[in-house]
């Protein structure tokens, strides 16, 4: 899929969906593992539009966890739009890629912001204990070290069950599971610009509303930089090691939307469950056990965040 024909997806999607949104500004939830059960609490729907109708790709494609649908309605008396993801993981077309542009195009016009969730795997803990207690204690303040050189600041531990806000992202890896077409970029540094209202945002301000539901919800806010990696694959220790010496504290396959939030400017926040220890033993039915066990935390969170996210757009 070129540009032109992904602006010809996003327009028609934009004509499905506009007699369901009218008006309203809608803050946006894309929920990952965890977060969709935490939404079922706090969420009431009025509306819901299949990603069939809107023409995404991968519409088709049945994965637990992954609604292929936009429900519109609201959290208490904030207006909401709940996103089902359309995942890379789901298929080698090269098009699934840009389902969530799509997606997020549709209603772009509508949005305050989107908060974008997910599960991921901690990368926090000892490292090398089969060479001994010493020997990794060692490699783990090494490790440890590397990763305060990179980020330029002190992890605060994040353990399995624990809810982070993702604060800077590794994407070294995202190759061609990338968001963007040729000659596309996003500051995920300095933020966004929104074209038609001339307002720059700073997504700094936004990771800290998020960061500080987080804190609210949870009794602590644990930051953290999130490492993409393609799956489902084999995950081995070196690659996990090698991902916490260049600073990241958890690892994940989604959250990507981010991306495409910011290239159509719109703010984003970034929240993630660790489902999974860093070495330890771990399954799918796994993960989604341990993230269904945080759903009420991560429904608490959430609706902080639809109380205290600001309008958009506005001048800052």
């Amino acid at each position: 899929m070129n540009k032109r024909e992904l602006d010809q997806r996003i327009e028609g999607a934009r004509e499905v969906v506009k007699p369901a949104v009218g008006d309203k500004k809608f803050l946006a939830f894309v929920p990952g593992t965890g977060w969709g059960d935490g939404l079922k609490e706090i969420f009431e729907q009025d509306k819901r539009i299949s990603y069939g109708d809107l023409h995404v790709p991968g519409a088709e494609n049945v994965v637990e966890g992954h609604s292929k649908v936009m429900q519109i309605g609201h959290v208490g008396d904030r207006p909401v739009i709940v996103m089902g993801r359309v995942h890379p993981n789901e298929s080698t077309n090269a098009d699934i890629t840009l389902a969530m542009r799509i997606v997020i195009g549709s209603v772009r016009d509508s949005l305050d912001g989107i908060i974008v969730t997910n599960g991921v795997g901690t990368l926090h803990g000892p490292v090398n204990q089969h060479l001994g207690w010493l020997t990794s204690t060692i490699h783990t303040a090494l490790l440890n070290a590397s990763a305060y050189i990179h980020t330029g600041r002190r992890s605060g531990n994040i353990g399995t069950g624990d809810i982070a806000a993702v604060d800077s992202f590794d994407t070294s890896t995202v190759g061609r599971d990338t968001p963007l077409l040729a000659g596309e970029f996003v500051d995920l540094y300095h933020g966004g610009y929104h074209k038609e209202s001339n307002s720059s945002f700073e997504l700094d301000r936004y990771f800290k509303l998020g960061r500080r539901a987080v804190l609210q919800g949870q009794g602590r806010a644990p930051c953290a930089r999130m490492a993409f990696l393609h799956g489902p694959q084999f995950e081995g220790p070196a690659e996990k090691i090698a991902a916490r010496a260049r600073g990241c504290d958890v690892i994940g396959m989604s959250g990507l939307e981010g991306f495409a939030a910011t290239h159509a400017g719109i703010p984003f926040s970034h929240l993630v469950i660790a489902t999974n220890g860093a070495f330890d033993p771990h399954s799918h039915e796994g993960n989604q056990a341990v993230g269904k066990s945080q759903a009420g935390t991560a429904g608490m969170i959430l609706r902080i965040l639809s109380e205290n996210w600001p309008h958009w757009p506005r001048r800052f």
